[in-house]
């Protein structure tokens, strides 16, 4: 489904303003690969539930919202943001939308907050800190359902030596079946959990 003028138009100002206060959101390319994996992953369950830890200004939160809303099927994107400033921007944008009915933000460390949200994800996707990604996906691994996707963003670039222990850890673990995406500047890792 191609997103409407009104979507697209919110998207590159959410985009830009994230460029300007250098919160560097995820591509555009990579959005509509979210977009794409989220809305096909949708489309064969009856309800999807995304983990998203770093919102920043919830560029890549609106596509994984929207994917769930096109696919006609219940779900939640519950995004983590550390700063309570950029988690304020956030919602907003979510409100503008109408998608503060999927997306629920919440303000805090992974690991101080983590515990307070309930059940599995179907997809978890890290761009926070990257020398804490590791210590992500040790925080998440058990909340991700077998054959769920874990995606991480800066696997390629500016400085993929930050998350080097994560990418081990995906590409040598058997529970992880990985590959890494160079799409644009930054690129994206998507492992699928075996077991």
């Amino acid at each position: 489904m191609i997103p409407d003028e009104r979507f697209l138009r919110l998207a590159r100002e959410i985009y830009l303003r994230s460029l300007k206060d250098n919160v560097y959101p995820i591509s555009f390319s990579s959005a509509y690969l979210l977009y794409l994996i989220t809305y096909v992953l949708a489309n064969a369950r009856s309800y999807v539930r995304v983990l998203e830890i770093g919102t920043g200004y919830g560029f890549s939160t609106l596509w994984f919202a929207k994917a769930i809303k096109d696919s006609g099927v219940n779900g939640e994107v519950i995004t983590i943001e550390l700063r309570r400033d950029r988690a304020k921007i956030a919602k907003m944008y979510m409100e503008l939308l109408g998608f503060n009915v999927i997306v629920k933000v919440v303000i805090g460390h992974v690991k101080n907050v983590l515990s307070n949200i309930n059940g599995v994800f179907d997809v978890v996707f890290i761009d926070g800190k990257k020398e804490e990604y590791l210590e992500y996906l040790t925080l998440c691994e058990d909340r991700l359902r077998r054959g769920g996707l874990l995606i991480a963003h800066n696997v390629v670039y500016p400085e993929p030596y930050t998350i080097s222990n994560f990418i081990k850890e995906v590409l040598t673990n058997p529970e992880w079946f990985t590959v890494i995406v160079p799409i644009e500047y930054a690129g994206l890792s998507i492992s699928v959990k075996r077991c």
